[in-house]
């Protein structure tokens, strides 16, 4: 689970002056999935997403970065679907896949050049 978005709901929405069940209302959710959130025990969908957005009155791009979502507008759904589960490994496990990345754009690029 990703522990800075939870603080960062919890922090958001105490900062608001906004009760947890008025908050679940603006954000079209139950309560209980607004406890999950800010315990921790769930992840936030797109959907959910963009309740918070609108609930906080704040930019979908700013809700989205914070979640590990690098693309609120759904420009490039798989680069923003691997950076939210990059977001969820151990700091440790987040370098091999920056490795392997690298590994593949280098092999696609060897690729490239040995065609010109």
């Amino acid at each position: 689970m990703n522990a800075q978005f939870s603080t960062w709901l919890r922090s958001t929405i105490s900062q608001k002056g906004i009760s947890d069940a008025e908050f679940a209302r603006r954000a079209g959710v139950s309560r209980g999935a607004i406890s999950s959130l800010i315990n921790g025990r769930r992840e936030p969908g797109r959907d959910l997403l963009n309740g918070i957005s609108r609930a906080l009155n704040m930019p979908m791009d700013e809700v989205y970065r914070v979640a590990g979502y690098s693309d609120s507008s759904g420009n490039d759904p798989t680069a923003a679907r691997i950076a939210h589960m990059a977001s969820l490994l151990p700091e440790s496990d987040k370098r091999d896949v920056i490795d392997f990345i690298e590994y593949k754009l280098f092999i696609l690029d060897r690729g490239s050049n040995q065609r010109r």
